[in-house]
This record gives C-alpha cells, structure tokens and sequence, in this order.
C-alpha cells in the first residue's frame, strides 16, 4: 500500500500502525462514519497480515460472496489458507448475524474459492452464544486478535506467518489449556491429517522458556515437528526406541517440565513402555501432553492407551470419518478391488478339490474358474483400475507391502502395471524400510521429486504409517491385507491431509472378499454423517458433508465365486456339516483358519454377508436361526463379556474389575470393561447397553470414583452427605461451565 493518505483514514495505514498503540488504533478506525469503516477495517487487517507473513489478496465489495481477504501461506501460495471477513460494528455480532455470515461461507465462498477454512474478525467481538458456531471450521476472532497482530507486525522480516491454529486445532488447544488446570495429563485424539504437529507446535512455542521433551516413534516424525519450530533451542526430540536404551539415572537427568508423547498408543510396547514411565515416575510435576489418530492397540487385547496413561482425560476425540464428514479433511475416493485374485482363486480350487464331486465335474469347475480369471484380467484388471480411476497430475503414491521379500516383488510388478495402464511416461521408484541405510536418502529425493509425467512410487512396509505427512502425495496403493484398524486409518491417511485441495484417492487392491477395515470405514462415515447432520440442524443449518464415491470393483467376480460355491456344495449340505460343527464345538462360529473347516468358514461368512444385504432367503434365515446361528459375532462377544461382569458384580457387589499383571483371559475381560468407557465417551454405545450398564452400577469414571471415595474416608461421618452434595453440585457447575452434559 502506498504511502499517501487513505481517503477512509486521516492518516495512513503504516504511520497508524507505526506510531499507535492497538487502543489508539481502534478508536480511530471506530470513530469513521458508517460508509468508510468497513472498508478502512479490511484495509487495516491486510496490512496487518502482510506484516505477519501472510499473502494477501483483497476482496471486498458487492459479489465478493463473503470473502473480504484471502490470505495464502507462503510455502502454498496458489492455495487459499483462510477466507476473511471483516466487521468494523458498533456492538458484538449477534448469533443471527454470525450465523448468516457462516452460510455464506458454506453456500458460497467456500466453493467459489476452494477453501473450506473460514476466519470472522470483528472489531467488537460477538455475543456469548455465538461462540457455539465456531465448531463449524469457523475461527471466530474479536479485537484481541488484532492486537496480536499489531504487536508481531513486521513487514520488512516476516517472510512466514506465526503458529496459526484451524478452527478445530484452536479448539482443542483451548480445551487441554482448560484441562491442564486440573490435570497434569492431557491426550489429544485426532485423525491422521488433521495437524496434530500444529497443535503441537503451538504448545511447545507456548513453553519457549521452558525445558521439553517429544518423544515420538521415529526420526522421521521428529525432523518434521522441528522443521516447523526450530527456533525453539530447549525441547529436546528423542524417539521412545532411544529413550528405552537410557539407564534410569540419564532419564532423571532430562528433567522437562513438558513432556509430549506423539502418537503414543507406541507407548504400550514393552520396552518403549518402561522407559516412558521411568521418565514420567521421574517429573511428577510435569505436564503431558498426548497425541495419537487410533489410541486403541486394537492387536494387543484391544488396551486403550487413553485410559491407561492419561487416566481417561482427552481433550478432544475426532475420528477420521468425522473429519471427512465435517469437511475438516477432504473426502477421497476409495476403490475397492483385487490384486489378490490368485489368492482368492487358489481358495476357491481348493475348494473344488475338496468337494464330493466327480473328477469329471471338478475339471468343469477349474475351467470354467481359469476362464474367470482370464476375463476378469483382461477387463478389470489393476492396469485398468489405475487408467481409468487415477486422477490426471497424480504423480506421487505411496505403495504399501506386507514384508520385504514382497516389496521386492512388487516394486517391479507395479512399474508393470503403470507399464500397461501408459498413465505416465516414466516410472522411478524409491524404497522406505528399517533395514535399508538409503532410507533418508530415498525420502528426501521421493519429497523433492517433480512429476512431469513421471510417477514417483514410494514403498514402504509400515514405517511411513503414522506421522509423516508429504503435501503432494495423491494416491496410495494397499497392497497389505491387515486386520488392525490402526494400520489400515494411519495408510489411508497418508494421502488425506488437511488444506488439499485435490481429491485423494485410495486404492484398496487387497480387497480378499471380507475387507472387514473399508467396511468399518464406510460404516464409520455413516455414523459420523448422523451425528453431524444433526448437530447441525440445532442451528438450522443444511446438510455439509461431502460425498465418499466409493467404487466396488471385486463386487462382480465376488458374486461369481458365491454362485460356483452354491452350485458346487449344496446349501443343505453345508447346513448338515454346520449343524454338526455345533454339535462338536458348542457354537456356529467358524473359522477359516485351516484347511479342514476352509469350505465352511467361507461359506458361513457368506451366510452372514448375505443375509446382511438382504440376499438370504426366509427359508434360510429361519434354519439358521432354529440353530443359534450368530448374524453379529461382535454382539455375541459383548453378551459374553456381559454375561461374565454380571458374574463379576455378584460375587464382588462391583463392576471395578483389577487390570491382572499377564495376558490371560482376564486381561481380555479386563480390557473389554474399560473399552465400554472408551464407547460411551465417542458415543458408541447403544442406549439398550448403557442402560443395562447403569443398572449394575457401572463405573463410568473410574478416576473421580475413587477420588471422591478418599475424599470421603477421611471425612467424619456427620459430614459425608453435606460434602456429597458439594462435590456433585460442583461437577454439575463445572461441566455447565464446559459446556458439557453431567452425567452423574
């Protein structure tokens, strides 16, 4: 902006900025009359902006569809950060007003501009129930923040913009601040993508002068989280695997006063685990802090790690479904297909040659499979499935393998693929595994690398799963079949990132017919899209959530297999086996784990699928059911557990079942009761469950419970139902004041 005199300002912009003090600032912008005020106050927050580093274009006007600036971030300056609105009113924006400006973003400036972030700034703040809309990707900004930005004004040495937390960071920043006044530690669940490395960014700025620790997996994590502070010159960044190696005495030596554990359900492991404790036994003053997309260790008796070093206390809890769904993420596009097929045929023959039919007959059936297979290839096959559904300027994927002889094997049979897809010229490959010294090397090149009709394929067994995030990567390729939800949301995720502004897409080529974690995922957005739908419509807002294009791919040759299934063992005869199975084992849930009970597992499984989409006869559900077939095997497992605490509660007179110190089959009893916690927390358990729950005295909050019962004991008996009293009262205040819900 030029030095001359503003025709809305009697002074300009940079003397104001240059020679006031904030308040002087706002009573002269304030003080213009009704037509110049606005204008001079979107003129005053571009300055502003440019001098904390940000890029500024400036909007305003008739048609500007709610967006006064849009500011960009120099590392992404063709992407918009933020879209501004200015307000320069006499009072406090109202509910209304804030809430008319929110659907203008949504209906119109969001699109208009691609981006889904939105930042109001009003001069005289808003009203106390406005506050409640900032849950919708909204930062709600009164005159403090333009105070802040007055005094880091810089024009001439900010080249980047300070920590600057989106709508939902800033939330949850507030909420463990909150937290942190009661409790020394905090945790915060957030879906891969979202910016935890921000949040926690933010905290360790917040503690400069102060003595920190951030543990993390691995190195690469670490050198991310210090590329984004390396002026911070007193954190100390260590992996948990190091911090295992160190004798008690050099841990109690580290002596930090905050203490961040990232992606800390790692925290469970043996080792790593002991030496998180000696350092946490060693600063019971400091704080904690952490951070972790899925803290369930869904593989080591399900243990939340939630419960067991933060005694429950999270600040916030957002899965990935619900950041799709609330637009926090952008949605990807999940193909769901077969590079197992071989695997899925070897199965299907085996199958054949178990079965009581004639040789001449079995030879009809291989045939008639190699025929599948070859059409299936011919027509559906991964070179197809990657010309046809991945995107143009897609160049940079993350390919993950089970193991390393099988990255060996397919680090060529990809090339192969994108060979005959002919949707790149060239192919270069790159390899990140623990056991490969060029690693580094390999990671920095994959990062730098442009496309320009190359595709850059970065293969990696499980060391990128979590944490790591590389802006440009556009696709990933599943080529490792997993049962562990962790694994499958933290792969998935690393091409969904916050602030894209490209549809993400994932290939899940490892279908195998059960798929049981897209399954989970499509089911989770569902839920999620309910819960958000209607905690919009308690502000009259419409419908926001983005459509999932899911394509099925494996559906057609699935349905093909279960027909050569039908066809080759009757359904009376399986149902005879199934009814002696029963007979022997006492339950109808069978495995698939061996050759003797292959053909029935399956063709179980097919039961359960089928009855799921409505493709199981009456007749069928009716003998199934004469049997106590189990449609839920998750339902079956929770009436067990039920049924075992029930027992529990009647020899005991408690439901506060001990944690045993070996796995055993308490350990996973154990661990089921504490989840049931971890459930109604996320809202995940049922009404019917909860209720029979609460009727036998189901501890919800196991730390307050004994907290409140040391309090009493040491009371006098004349004095316990006044203190009662005082201490419910208090919670219920507390939890207004939180806006949470008591819940007793």
């Amino acid at each position: 902006m030029s030095k001359k005199a503003s025709d809305d300002l009697p002074i300009t912009l940079q003397d104001l900025l240059k020679n006031s003090p904030a308040n002087k600032i706002k009573e002269t912008i304030t003080s213009l009359s009704k037509t110049k005020k606005g204008p001079a106050f979107e003129k005053l927050l571009a300055e502003l902006y440019r001098g904390n580093g940000w890029l500024v274009q400036v909007q305003g006007g008739r048609g500007d569809d709610g967006a006064d600036l849009l500011l960009y971030h120099p590392t992404t300056p063709s992407k918009v950060s933020y879209i501004v609105q200015a307000k320069n009113h006499a009072q406090p924006l109202t509910y209304d007003q804030t809430r008319s400006e929110l659907v203008k973003f949504e209906e119109k400036a969001r699109e208009r501009y691609n981006c889904h972030n939105f930042r109001l700034v009003s001069v005289s703040g808003f009203v106390k129930e406005a506050a409640t809309l900032g849950d919708f990707n909204m930062l709600l900004d009164g005159w403090e923040h333009v105070v802040e930005l007055v005094e880091h004004c810089d024009p001439e040495n900010k080249t980047e913009p300070q920590i600057d937390l989106f709508a939902h960071n800033r939330k949850t920043y507030e909420r463990i601040n909150e937290l942190w006044e009661e409790e020394k530690y905090v945790a915060a669940v957030q879906a891969t993508g979202t910016g935890k490395s921000f949040l926690i960014s933010k905290v360790l700025a917040d503690s400069f002068d102060k003595s920190n620790i951030v543990l993390a997996p691995s190195n690469y994590i670490l050198e991310q989280q210090l590329a984004k502070i390396p002026w911070i010159s007193n954190t100390v960044y260590m992996t948990y695997a190091k911090l295992g190696r160190m004798s008690v005495e050099e841990i109690a030596d580290l002596n930090p006063e905050l203490i961040v554990l990232d992606e800390f359900h790692r925290c469970g492991a043996d080792v790593w685990g002991e030496g998180v404790q000696a350092l946490l036994d060693s600063n019971p003053e400091a704080k904690v802090l952490g951070t972790s997309a899925t803290p369930i260790r869904y593989l080591d008796n399900e243990r939340d790690m939630v419960e067991e070093l933060f005694d429950g206390v999270v600040a916030v809890d957002l899965s990935l479904a619900e950041a799709i769904v609330r637009r926090i993420l952008p949605a990807p596009t999940y193909i769901s297909a077969l590079y197992t097929l071989n695997d899925e045929i070897e199965n299907l023959l085996s199958e054949v040659d178990a079965s009581r039919r004639s040789e001449e007959e079995k030879a009809g059936y291989r045939e008639e499979i190699k025929k599948i297979k070859l059409d299936w290839e011919s027509s559906s096959g991964v070179p197809e499935i990657l010309k046809k559904h991945l995107p143009a300027g897609t160049d940079k994927l993350i390919v993950f393998c089970r193991d390393q002889q099988h990255l060996d094997e397919m680090e060529i049979e990809v090339q192969r693929w994108f060979l005959k897809a002919g949707t790149h010229a060239r192919r270069k490959t790159y390899r990140v595994l623990s056991s490969d010294s060029e690693s580094n090397s390999n990671l920095v090149a994959f990062k730098k690398a442009d496309g320009n009709g190359t595709a850059h394929l970065l293969f990696s067994i499980n060391i990128l799963n979590e944490g790591l995030h590389i802006p440009e990567v556009g696709a990933v390729l599943l080529l490792r079949p997993t049962e562990s939800p962790i694994i499958f949301y933290q792969q998935i995720g690393r091409c969904i990132e916050v602030g894209k502004d490209r549809t993400p897409v994932i290939f899940d080529l490892v279908n195998n017919f059960q798929n049981v974690r897209a399954n989970d995922f499509l089911g989770d957005l569902e839920e999620a899209r309910e819960v958000e739908t209607q905690r919009r419509a308690k502000h009259g807002l419409s419908d926001f959530a983005p459509a999932v294009h899911v394509e099925e791919l494996a559906r057609p040759i699935e349905e093909i297999f279960e027909a050569i299934r039908e066809r080759l063992v009757s359904w009376e005869v399986m149902f005879e086996a199934l009814v002696e199975f029963k007979g022997k084992n006492g339950h109808c849930n069978v495995t698939r784990g061996d050759e003797e009970t292959l053909s029935l597992g399956n063709w179980v499984t097919t039961q359960r699928q089928r009855k799921r989409v409505n493709r199981l006869s009456d007749y069928a559900v009716g003998r199934l059911k004469e049997i106590g077939f189990e449609w839920d095997t998750l339902a079956a497992i929770w009436e067990s557990m039920y049924a075992s605490l029930c027992e529990f509660h009647e020899e005991h007179g408690h439901c506060l079942v001990p944690h045993p110190k070996e796995n055993n089959e308490q350990t996973v009893f154990s661990r089921w009761v504490v989840n049931q916690g971890v459930l109604k927390r996320n809202g995940l358990l049922n009404d019917e469950r909860l209720k029979r729950l609460d009727e036998l005295g189901f501890v919800w909050d196991r730390k307050e419970y004994f907290w409140l019962r040391c309090m009493l004991s040491s009371l006098p008996s004349k004095k316990k139902m006044g203190t009662v009293l005082l201490l419910v009262a208090t919670r219920i205040i507390r939890s207004f004041q939180h806006g949470l819900q008591y819940k007793g």
